[in-house]
């Protein structure tokens, strides 16, 4: 009878933990009267904390994991963070956003993945004007002077998906519009996914045709390659090289002369890759720049 008494005065009280109340025999440091936990050296101050791990010294009711962590948000993983956010990895993180990788990462978005998020270049997207009359032609011999023809064409080239090993490509014709570029829709485009990139600089050796318009003629470049640097800051594209087959035809000379000269300067004319007609030479251009053209997306163009 007395022992029934002695209970329903410590519920009454409000304090079952109280020396000679049922329960006493469970130590608890943290101060609060309805703390559910089991285990001595809990030093949080929050009702309905369910972990059973000492030094647990968060706030948050309903944390169940079973090590020791500074967070303020539930998690159920079993490796101490300093995120703010939820998250079911199995390692520490910086980010802000739930994930479920296995490795570390300091992105701001979901990812399953175990690698870092493409994006983080500050060239990503950006779409560069290659300014090819100011590059050295070192390929044919004697022919500089044709970069002042190149003046009258505007190749547009696009990055994106930049990761440490690789990047995608797309390029295209573009037309000047006061002081800016935008691209020619009746040109087509060339794309390549994957071009090999170690910052900051990239190759894109699968052959591709590009085809320029300048003036009232085409200039077509067969098998073209090239590769660059990216500047660190986005805005330029520096050293950037570019091999191809040129077409006479398109140069508005008289393709049978030009390959004459071209002849007598130790680079004669070969079949063309189109049709097999000999007006072919082989080019290279070098140290041409690229400049950023802000806002512009390309569009694939069959």
């Amino acid at each position: 009878m007395a022992s029934r008494v002695n209970w329903i005065l410590c519920l009454a009280a409000g304090l079952p933990l109280l020396a000679g109340c049922p329960g006493a025999e469970v130590a608890d440091d943290d101060g609060s009267s309805t703390d559910d936990d089991a285990t001595a050296g809990d030093d949080d101050s929050t009702p309905a904390d369910d972990d059973t791990t000492p030094g647990d010294d968060d706030s948050t009711p309903g944390d169940d994991d079973t090590a020791p962590d500074d967070d303020t948000a539930p998690d159920d993983d079993t490796s101490p963070d300093d995120d703010t956010a939820p998250d079911d990895d199995t390692a520490p993180d910086d980010d802000t956003a739930p994930d479920d990788d296995t490795a570390p990462d300091d992105d701001t978005a979901p990812d399953d993945d175990t690698t870092p998020d493409p994006g983080g270049h500050a060239a990503e997207g950006h779409t560069f004007h290659l300014e090819l009359g100011d590059g050295t032609i070192t390929e044919p011999m004697g022919l500089g002077a044709l970069s002042t023809y190149f003046d009258l064409v505007h190749p547009l080239v696009q990055v994106w998906d930049i990761t440490d090993v690789d990047l995608d490509i797309m390029v295209g014709d573009g037309d000047r519009v006061g002081p800016t570029f935008v691209q020619d829709l009746s040109g087509s485009t060339s794309e390549r996914n994957d071009v090999p990139f170690t910052d900051p600089h990239f190759d894109m050796s699968g052959a591709f045709d590009i085809s320029l318009e300048m003036g009232p003629d085409t200039l077509i470049l067969h098998s073209a390659t090239f590769g660059g640097d990216l500047d660190p800051t986005g805005e330029a594209l520096e050293s950037v090289v570019l091999r191809a087959q040129l077409d006479v035809r398109g140069l508005g000379f008289d393709a049978d002369e030009t390959c004459w000269f071209l002849a007598t300067l130790g680079s004669p004319c070969f079949s063309c890759p189109s049709d097999g007609d000999a007006y072919c030479v082989s080019i290279e251009v070098a140290d041409i720049p690229g400049t950023w053209v802000p806002g512009l997306d390309l569009v694939s163009v069959p």
